[in-house]
């Protein structure tokens, strides 16, 4: 016998956050003994987080134009390509009339898919600059705290791009098993989640051989349900904006015995 439980972030009490809420039960579960098990058997996720956002402190956008006044902007929150932040600083400078031609601009943020780094151009001969001192953009571009001035070759990231913050996959993880590690810490890790859908799409985790976790817990008043990345950042890095994120578990009797790690 088995018992199947529905989890949802949707119309939660006291504001809480999709990719971190605790659904209370107004009647416990209740079990004869600690000898069961969990796995979860479904998910679904709308990649909602963002790559670029004021929680992130990667949102401000700085340049000096052809006149030499500095412009300070803010991107608007969302999941950027290189070519979308490239496309928004032009959006910039047209809006403020900085361009040195129509449709063309004295700054330009380009990526090199052989090397992996952001190349930037600022047009060689004018005063345009590339202000990358203030917040965080620079991590994303791999670049450090620098201003990237005029010049005659494009300005080369010392690191590789992030353009996505490494994240790579999501975990689920629950406060009502044990038996599962990040790294050499013991974790609620129920499910690894690959990110198979683009922004704002949904993903999508129907897992055809399940994980069972053992469950220690012989009354359940409450589960707190925490996504993440892969290395266990929830937000600012998993941010849902208030997405709905829902679960499917199944609870059952435990069939096999548990391999216990001896510390």
């Amino acid at each position: 016998m088995s018992t199947t439980i529905n989890l949802s972030s949707e119309n939660l009490q006291f504001d809480q956050a999709s990719e971190n809420f605790t659904v209370n039960f107004k009647n416990p579960l209740n079990f004869n003994d600690a000898n069961y098990e969990v796995a979860m058997y479904n998910a679904s996720v709308i990649f909602a987080w963002p790559s670029i956002s004021s929680n992130l402190k990667n949102d401000t956008l700085r340049y000096v134009n052809g006149a030499g006044t500095l412009r300070v902007e803010t991107i608007p929150a969302g999941q950027y390509t290189v070519q979308s932040i490239n496309d928004q600083l032009h959006a910039f400078m047209i809006a403020n009339g900085d361009e040195i031609a129509p449709g063309v601009f004295g700054i330009s943020i380009f990526a090199n898919f052989s090397t992996g780094r952001i190349e930037i151009v600022v047009t060689d001969g004018t005063l345009f600059e590339f202000d990358m001192t203030v917040g965080d953009l620079n991590l994303l571009l791999g670049f450090g705290k620098v201003v990237l001035a005029a010049q005659a070759g494009p300005h080369v990231g010392t690191e590789l791009a992030n353009i996505n913050n490494n994240v790579l996959s999501l975990l689920v993880s629950t406060d009502i098993v044990s038996g599962s590690f990040l790294n050499e810490n013991s974790a609620g890790v129920l499910a690894t989640i690959p990110i198979n859908a683009g922004p704002h799409e949904e993903i999508q985790f129907n897992p055809s051989n399940l994980i069972w976790l053992p469950m220690e817990l012989k009354k359940i008043q409450r589960i707190t349900m925490t996504l993440s990345d892969q290395s266990g950042r929830s937000f600012p890095i998993i941010d849902m904006q208030g997405e709905e994120v829902s679960y499917s578990i199944i609870i059952r009797k435990r069939r096999d015995q548990t391999l216990t790690l001896n510390k």
